[in-house]
Parts: structure tokens; C-alpha cells; sequence
């Protein structure tokens, strides 16, 4: 899945003609803290709602408050691994997105991303997850495999990232397709497979919170 599978088609951005009152309403209207300003096809940067709130003149212009992020957009054609890594770094909640041309096509949200996160990692899907931490050398999603189809588990979706402090030994995320795991832990014990952290599913009303929860287990963050 790339960038351009992710646009929010419903969420315009701001003119640098359009009053603060407008852009405050728009971010009300659509539920973000943020909004891209684009003249002509040119994305320009972001406006954030703290910054009209710290002039306190709601009649201005777009143009006469100071924007963000100016250099962060995306092309339409990175994949959403790109997407989120951009998003976590930067602290973004709303990312604009560029053609091959340099022209304006549109923003993803946060919580889109999550959604085709999940979706293509199988997070959504009931299921624990599982961190484990070995040597580098030692890694093998053949042998995790195994001894977890040897338990009855499949592996929906993993996750590996070498660990910053140590890149001689990895983190190794999986998504399984069961709840109850203490079998499997007891097996990954035996064959000196650490397991770090484990997350069991939990029921909640608020979906896109429990999205967003996965997808921080999944990065480890």
C-alpha cells in the first residue's frame, strides 16, 4: 500500500486567503490540530490551531501567520511504512502528499494510517502480540514459525527492528492468530527464545484508539 492509497479525499486544505475563523472551523469540523496551506497546486506548509490562538485575531489571513513544516510532504508513491516512520518522527497527525510533479494532491490522517496499518499487518485481527529479543545472528522467522505452528499458532504479521543501543541483537514482533499463549511462551522458553512483552487483546469502545494502541506495539515505541 503506498501514500496515494491513503488520501483523505474528504478533508480540503487552506488558501493563504482564507481567515484564521476558517481554518479553525475546518479543524473543528474534521477533528485535526493542523491543516496544510496550498496556493495554486504549491503546498506552502502546515497551519496548527495554537498558532492562530496565539495571536488571538481571528479575522487575519492565512498568509500573515507563521507556518510549519514547509518541507514535509510526501510523494505519492512511498509505501505506508515511509508514511508512518515520517509521521512518528515529526510528531505529525496529518501528512501532505505531492505527485511526481511537485503538485499538491492531497493529506492522509493519523488515523487513516493506523486503519491500513492494521489492515495490512492483520492488527485487527483478535489475536496477542509478542516481542522478543535475541542476537542478530540468531534470528530466523523459519524456526519462530515453526515452533509456533508446532503450539497451533500462526503468525499473522512480524515486525523486526534492530535495537538502537545494540544492533547485535533485534526485536522481533508477532501478531498471532490466538489469545491464549502460555504454551507457546513456555516453548519459546525452552528453545532460549526471550519474550520481552506480550499484549492481549482487550476489548474497546473506542476503535481508533485501540488501532492506534497496536500500531505503538507493533513499532515498540
Amino acid at each position: 500500500m503506498i501514500a496515494k492509497d491513503l488520501i483523505n479525499d474528504l478533508i480540503p486544505p487552506l488558501s493563504s486567503k482564507n481567515s484564521a475563523v476558517d481554518g479553525l472551523n475546518r479543524m473543528d469540523e474534521f477533528r485535526v490540530s493542523s491543516l496544510p496551506v496550498v496556493d495554486d497546486g504549491v503546498f506552502i506548509g502546515m497551519l496548527d490551531e495554537d498558532e492562530i490562538y496565539s495571536k488571538a485575531d481571528f479575522d487575519r489571513p492565512v498568509s500573515e501567520f507563521q507556518l510549519e513544516n514547509d518541507e514535509i510532504i510526501v510523494n505519492e508513491s512511498i509505501h505506508l511504512f515511509e508514511v508512518v516512520q515520517i509521521a512518528v518522527e515529526n510528531d505529525l497527525e496529518v501528512i501532505p502528499v505531492h505527485d511526481e510533479e511537485g503538485k499538491y494532491v492531497g493529506l492522509i490522517t493519523l488515523p487513516d494510517t493506523v486503519s491500513a496499518f492494521a489492515n495490512i499487518t492483520g492488527a485487527q485481527i483478535p489475536g496477542a502480540i509478542l516481542v522478543l529479543s535475541m542476537e542478530a545472528k540468531d534470528y530466523s522467522l523459519a524456526e519462530i514459525s515453526r515452533l509456533s505452528e508446532s503450539e497451533g499458532f500462526k503468525i499473522i504479521g512480524s515486525f523486526l527492528a534492530f535495537e538502537p543501543k545494540d544492533p547485535t541483537k533485534v526485536k522481533v514482533t508477532l501478531k498471532l492468530n490466538k489469545s491464549e499463549i502460555d504454551r507457546l511462551l513456555a516453548t519459546f522458553e525452552r528453545f532460549g527464545i526471550h519474550v520481552i512483552s506480550r499484549f492481549q487483546e482487550v476489548t474497546s469502545e473506542n476503535v481508533e484508539k485501540e488501532r492506534l494502541d497496536i500500531l505503538f506495539k507493533y513499532l515498540d515505541m
